[in-house]
């Protein structure tokens, strides 16, 4: 994993996916401290000087309207799909996802023929969003865990608690002074026999002063992660 920072823009680029990359934008002295989502028009500027330190200002950026559910689709150029998951086999995509606490989970699958990118909040884990993109995944696949808030971090009510001992096992849930759910171990377990796993242990609100989190008052603003391979 490699950490840049330009004059203006903060990422994280990790090669594990290789020949896919996947970056991370980080909080800068950009506009609105670096914020890459769409509430602001004034965020086009940090997404495309993104794009332009990566080398990728070329691809077709895709992106989902994220609404916590388990579903993964096709890029559709002409529109932005209510969905939570990305999968392409064109490489002049790059795929894209927007989060302040939720996983990040990106992809390559049939030996690299095909990529994608899914994000994982509670609700769409609870909702079945890693059995989806387990059944996209075929032949040699390798698959790279990203930021998501750890299990230390992640606080929940006890209807919440109930619901995850109920779907996945209670060894997840700690009732002790806070009750938390440790979503990662949840993803690493769901896809366990499904490829080569890799992890970034990057925790939103462990890395607060890098990465955006809504457990932490920035209710709008939001990292990009992307993956993306180079034209050939």
């Amino acid at each position: 994993m490699m950490q840049t920072k330009s004059e203006k823009i903060g990422f994280i680029k990790d090669e594990s996916l290789s020949p896919f990359s996947v970056a991370i934008s980080l909080k800068s002295d950009a506009v609105n401290n670096g914020d890459m989502s769409y509430n602001n028009d004034e965020n086009d500027k940090n997404r495309n000087l993104l794009f332009k330190e990566l080398g990728i200002q070329n691809k077709n950026h895709i992106r989902n309207r994220q609404i916590h559910s388990d579903k993964i689709v096709r890029p559709d150029y002409n529109n932005i799909i209510e969905a939570d998951g990305l999968i392409s086999a064109d490489i002049r995509d790059s795929l894209m996802l927007f989060t302040a606490d939720c996983y990040n989970i990106f992809f390559t699958t049939d030996s690299g023929r095909e990529f994608g990118a899914v994000h994982a909040g509670w609700k769409g884990i609870a909702g079945g969003i890693i059995g989806k993109m387990k059944e996209l995944l075929t032949g040699k696949t390798k698959i790279l865990i990203a930021q998501g808030i750890c299990g230390e971090h992640f606080t929940v009510k006890d209807d919440v608690a109930f619901e995850f001992e109920r779907n996945f096992s209670s060894v997840y849930v700690k009732r002790e002074r806070n009750i938390t759910v440790d979503l990662r171990s949840i993803i690493n377990d769901e896809l366990r026999n499904s490829g080569e796993l890799f992890n970034l242990n990057l925790c939103n609100v462990c890395n607060k002063d890098k990465l955006f989190s809504f457990r932490e008052n920035d209710e709008k603003q939001r990292n990009l992660s992307i993956i993306w391979r180079d034209d050939e």
